[in-house]
């Protein structure tokens, strides 16, 4: 067993040396993991949360035709719906929140508008599409831990989330 020697401390006016086994590394490190883990976890659920708020404040804002103090882009509010959904939400039900946030449109076809920024967040890995087409997810901190329980990285990888969905595709096949 490796024991490592950290410099001395003084307490009071004792100098104490501190040392640690690989034992006690390995505990401390198992604890920091876990904790990290957890306030990942917690940090997903704060996100999720507020990007739910954010679009119901913006949707009253809008019923009540109160401005909003900062004017989002109809990119932000496509953020904001997507990261609020349970789960993959469909290009239609991004419309209707879109629309429900009082999101400024300048084009003639607005579903069109709306599949062209979901795709161009997919393509920067903001997003990750459904496999089998129905719609859109949040590439959040959830990420990591699906992939991991997937088998298809290890938690941490920093994998791109075209490479995740383009992995589950296939994973979809061979089955």
């Amino acid at each position: 067993m490796l024991t490592l020697l950290f410099p001395s401390i003084m307490v009071g006016d004792v100098e104490v040396h501190v040392t640690m086994s690989n034992d006690d590394y390995s505990k401390a490190l198992a604890t920091a993991q876990k904790e990290l883990e957890s306030l990942n976890n917690q940090a997903e659920i704060i996100e999720r949360r507020r990007a739910q708020l954010q679009q119901t404040i913006s949707s009253l804002k809008t019923l009540m035709n109160v401005a909003e103090e900062e004017e989002r882009t109809l990119t932000d509010c496509i953020r904001i719906a997507v990261k609020g959904a349970h789960g993959y939400i469909s290009s239609a039900d991004v419309l209707k929140a879109v629309i429900a946030m009082g999101a400024p449109f300048s084009g003639k076809n607005m579903i069109d508008s709306v599949v062209t920024i979901l795709n161009r967040l997919q393509k920067q890995d903001e997003l990750l599409r459904d496999p089998n087409g129905k719609g859109y997810m949040w590439t959040g901190y959830v990420l990591d831990k699906l992939t991991a329980l997937r088998g298809l990285t290890e938690p941490g990888k920093g994998v791109k989330a075209g490479e995740i969905a383009k992995a589950m595709a296939e994973q979809g096949r061979k089955k």
